[in-house]
């Protein structure tokens, strides 16, 4: 797993205001037990919609951990961290994140 956070955060008023959650037509508890692979356009960060209009730099962060093979990727919780769940250790290179981030990496069992 990589978790990066940038250098900036996201103003929860600001993210609790725009964010509209969607109804979705299957359990949660259902898909997680499911493999990661299933999981992309399933699991659903309802924030990001929204606030990727607002700061396209974490669409950005969240493409770059998919470009470095994340099986799931995904901005947790209302922002601004970004992170990558990885079949394997992926080879993170901090110059592929903004300058001032914070970057963890943790190999999960």
């Amino acid at each position: 797993m990589v978790l990066v956070k940038p250098p900036y955060g996201v103003d929860t008023k600001t993210a609790y205001a725009e964010v509209v959650p969607c109804e979705y037509p299957f359990m949660f508890k259902e898909t997680i037990g499911e493999p990661l692979s299933d999981w992309n356009g399933r699991i659903k960060n309802d924030f990001e919609k929204t606030l990727f209009v607002k700061y396209p730099e974490l669409a950005e962060l969240k493409c770059t951990l998919s470009e470095m093979g994340a099986v799931y990727a995904s901005m947790s919780g209302s922002g601004s961290s970004v992170y990558g769940i990885y079949a394997q250790k992926p080879f993170v290179d901090t110059e592929d994140f903004p300058p001032g981030s914070f970057i963890w990496q943790e190999e999960l069992s």
